[in-house]
């Protein structure tokens, strides 16, 4: 019973923090990190203060998502509009949603180029779609073992996140 009584006094403080007028729809831990989800993710990626305010204020890792019911549930146009930011000798790039998290990586052979000058082709599409895009370089050479990883941290996703659960549950008691 303690935890729930420091998760909700955690919820009372982040909703002090945060401005009246951006959305906090949920406040998880994750391990170690406090997850919030927001509605108003575009106004928080826009103002990396709030964030930090949140860190210092509540003296943890503060990770913001956008609420699961913002994003763009159509990968095909999400990987389009990625694929159209693109330069044309990039080769074909591999993409894998994260519906939890509303994280999509993409691998692919030069990661800069996804990037863009400062991230802004990053920040661009995170308002555009509500994804947060990780880039991640493909290895020259196939290599199974990195395959296989990749393979089983997509396969092993629910599971490690119902661990973080318990773990910050742990942690806040």
């Amino acid at each position: 019973m303690a935890a729930d009584n420091s998760i909700s006094n955690i919820r009372e403080e982040v909703r002090r923090i945060v401005p009246s007028g951006l959305d906090v729809t949920s406040v998880e831990f994750e391990g170690p990190t406090l997850v919030i989800y927001t509605k108003d993710f575009d106004k928080f990626s826009e103002n990396a203060n709030i964030t930090k305010l949140l860190a210092t204020g509540l003296k943890k890792r503060v990770d913001v998502r956008p609420d699961p019911s913002t994003m763009v549930q159509d990968t095909d146009s999400i990987e389009k509009m990625i694929r159209a930011r693109l330069p044309e000798d990039e080769t074909e790039p591999s993409f894998d949603f994260d519906f939890d998290t509303g994280v999509v990586t993409v691998e692919l052979a030069n990661p800069g180029a996804l990037v863009g000058k400062g991230g802004q082709q990053l920040n661009d599409i995170k308002k555009e779609c509500g994804w947060n895009v990780k880039p991640v370089r493909a290895p020259p050479i196939h290599s199974k073992t990195i395959s296989d990883v990749r393979g089983y941290m997509r396969y092993a996703r629910d599971e490690r996140a119902n661990i973080l659960m318990k773990i910050g549950k742990f942690i806040t008691r």
